[in-house]
């Protein structure tokens, strides 16, 4: 979680891990999570996308991969804005292409 221009982001808190584990199934690298969870989280909330491509380049199976979130903005009883990022699936063609951005 951070606060980033007066807006909290996050991830959905998943004790499965789902998104982390769907990850590091195709990013090659062994990176722990929490050093780059929040520029992850900046991201996202700059681009004003609900999603982000881990490219070719950084896989394991040299393919680029989308990751795709719903945003949430209505979480009841907080005093700021905030958007939260739930973990949808990963795609390997672009969203925007299937009109699912």
């Amino acid at each position: 979680m951070i606060i980033h221009k007066n807006v909290m982001l996050w991830f959905f808190h998943d004790p499965k891990k789902k998104f982390e584990k769907e990850l590091y199934k195709y990013w090659n690298s062994e990176i722990d999570f929490k050093l780059v969870e929040n520029k992850l989280l900046i991201h996202l909330y700059e681009s004003k996308k609900n999603y982000f491509m881990l490219p070719a380049s950084k896989t394991k199976n040299i393919m680029n991969v989308y990751f795709l979130f719903d945003i949430v903005t209505d979480v009841p009883n907080t005093r700021m804005q905030h958007r939260r990022y739930d973990f949808k699936k990963c795609l390997f063609i672009n969203p925007e292409q299937v009109d699912l951005a």
